[in-house]
């Protein structure tokens, strides 16, 4: 592992991302135009927040089934209408580019069972008392439905407090104080019926992460020390108890880390031919068997995907779509039809566009509807049948979810509101697939009053959002869900 190297200004990559990120809410196009300028070659800018513990405060609420309209939206003047799948193929063979940062730093967490544990590195305490929120699941006709059973928790992460909750039908949100403190989105995955692994970056960059089995919430602690991250990492999990992890090190590069019953690797390079590979933002990441895939945009802001095969990375794929990304994409591995579906933000007019890819070809990127706009990643999962539910936040700051139906006619259906007078959040909102008979699970940090308030997804009707927990300090919020 590299030994951790210092700091360099954050002034120039963070500036130069910001060309790329600032959209006009400009006239709908179909085509791909003009990319921006292309991201710092390397250097760690790197965001850092403060925060300490805090325990949970019970909460009660109710969730009640609430009609959302199905017209559509445009966040800015303009209307939605449905769009339909492109196929065609994109890409040639070609090398990345790329290295890792690395670090030391600390993390803490506690269990539902008594007080805060010291993290690795460092110490830290919390409390761990366990509250319920009353709620009952939506129901209405027109959803192929999730599991009728299942398994449905939630990571909450913000400056000075964090959570766990999981999920109970009829009774609603048992949560646990967390310590754990994070300005950047957590990322959490099953790795069983019973069992989930949380990962985030911790205040010092540090990565770090948390497990939780059978109810219980572990300590949260290092991967290993000085391993380091400047954003959001991405985690990939499996039935079989397995998780695969990509994250972004301090100088841009992409690095990649496994965890079974321990860590290892920790902090693998994503390299090829000895080139490691790089961008402005952090890679998405997915499993096929035992194959890991990542997208990413590249620091020409093209759309990459790299493979890790028999333990080895192969070349990474350009997709030669032009300077098109100014944001991270997302990828979910899709259970039936395609084999994998990148979303991402169009540079050029904030447009949301996905491409598939089928027996390894990828097909010409498509919009997902017109009007769709975004100036923010988006949130992406798979559901049932080859499906897959997208959400994100409008440019009016309002939440939207769009949902993708696979089959022989595969298309994507109209942006529906999250509610009827809908809600505001400063991010996209986070979603799993859904759990005890409905389709999909959406939470979020109400822009209104700071509350995390989740809502469940039953053809197109989305439940009234209800409040998980009175904890007003969270910011980012993940879910992951099991039959």
């Amino acid at each position: 592992m590299a030994m951790r190297a210092a700091r360099p200004p954050t002034a120039a990559p963070r500036w130069t991302l910001a060309l790329c990120v600032s959209l006009p809410a400009v006239a709908l196009a179909a085509g791909l135009g003009p990319g921006c300028a292309a991201g710092n070659d390397g250097g760690g800018g790197a965001s850092t927040d403060e925060g300490s513990s805090s325990s949970t405060v019970a909460a009660s609420s109710t969730e009640s089934s609430a009609q959302s309209s199905s017209t559509g939206f445009d966040s800015s003047t303009g209307s939605i209408s449905s769009g339909s799948l492109s196929s065609g193929s994109s890409g040639s063979a070609s090398g990345g580019t790329g290295g890792g940062g690395s670090g030391s730093g600390s993390g803490g967490g506690s269990s539902t069972s008594g007080s805060g544990a010291s993290a690795s590195s460092a110490s830290s305490s919390g409390s761990a008392n366990s509250s319920s929120s009353s709620a009952s699941a939506s129901s209405s006709s027109g959803g192929t439905g999730g599991a009728s059973a299942g398994t449905l928790i939630l990571l909450g992460v913000g400056a000075t407090s964090g959570i766990g909750a999981q999920f109970h039908p009829g009774t609603g949100w048992t949560t646990t104080s967390l310590t754990l403190t994070d300005s950047a989105s957590p990322s959490l995955v099953m790795t069983g019926d019973t069992s989930a692994l949380g990962v985030f970056e911790a205040t010092d960059m540090s990565v770090n992460f948390i497990s939780w089995s059978a109810g219980m919430w572990g300590t949260a602690s290092q991967i290993a020390a000085g391993v380091t991250t400047r954003d959001t990492p991405s985690l990939a999990g499996s039935s079989i108890g397995e998780a695969g992890l990509v994250f972004q090190g301090t100088d841009f590069k992409h690095y990649y880390a496994a965890h079974s019953a321990t860590w290892g690797p920790t902090a693998e390079a994503v390299s090829f031919n000895g080139t490691q590979s790089f961008g402005p933002s952090p890679a998405a990441i997915a499993r096929l068997g035992t194959d890991t895939i990542i997208a990413y945009q590249g620091n020409d802001l093209d759309l990459y995907d790299q493979t890790r095969s028999g333990g080895t990375w192969q070349a990474a794929q350009p997709h030669n779509l032009g300077a098109v990304l100014s944001l991270p994409p997302r990828m979910v591995a899709l259970s039936a039809g395609p084999e994998l579906m990148v979303v991402f933000v169009r540079k050029t007019d904030a447009n949301l566009l996905y491409t598939t890819r089928k027996a390894g070809i990828w097909s010409t990127p498509a919009l997902l509807t017109n009007g769709a706009l975004s100036n923010d990643p988006v949130s992406l999962v798979a559901l049932e049948g080859g499906g897959a539910l997208v959400g994100f936040r409008g440019q009016d700051g309002k939440l939207y979810t769009l949902r993708y139906t696979g089959g022989a006619s595969p298309s994507w259906g109209v942006a529906i509101p999250l509610a009827s007078n809908n809600f505001m959040s400063m991010v996209a909102p986070a979603l799993a697939a859904g759990a005890f008979g409905d389709d999909a699970e959406l939470a979020f940090i109400d822009q209104a009053d700071n509350l995390l308030k989740h809502s469940r997804l039953n053809g197109v009707v989305w439940s009234a959002p209800a409040a998980v927990s009175n904890v007003a300090s969270l910011t980012r919020v993940a879910l992951a869900s099991s039959p």
